[in-house]
């Protein structure tokens, strides 16, 4: 069973470099991916393409888009990985910089679900 350290660090190490064969690989064949609602690009996106799906949405409404990664915390069933979101909005040119946790909810060593929890959705949803 891989370590699920090692399986998120490597989903955002190979998300950042566009290696989705690898991302979908660490993804089980019903994955869920939940934004939050209030989001320009908010709902549920399903199946081992929803991550990249999401990841290109997300990168249609920010520019010099940066994640920060802090730490990762580890649980019997899930992962937390704490970080600090930054970037640009493309259409109003406004700056933010915000703290964000991902649950990542895993069955076996693939991750089933990722749940991204924004420290203010309303400020990216207005500025975005």
């Amino acid at each position: 069973m891989a370590d699920k350290k090692t399986v998120v660090e490597t989903l955002y190490d190979r998300c950042a470099a566009g290696d989705w064969a690898t991302v979908e690989a660490l993804l089980t064949e019903d994955f869920t991916l939940i934004e939050a609602d209030g989001l320009p690009y908010g709902g549920t996106y399903k199946g081992r393409g929803a991550l990249r799906e999401v990841y290109e949405k997300v990168f249609g409404y920010w520019s010099e888009l940066s994640i920060n990664l802090h730490d990762i915390t580890i649980g019997d069933t899930h992962a937390i990985g704490l970080l600090t979101l930054s970037g640009t909005a493309k259409r109003t040119g406004k700056d933010f910089s915000m703290l964000l946790g991902e649950v990542f909810r895993f069955r076996d060593d693939k991750v089933e679900a990722i749940i991204p929890l924004y420290f203010d959705t309303k400020e990216l949803a207005e500025i975005a």
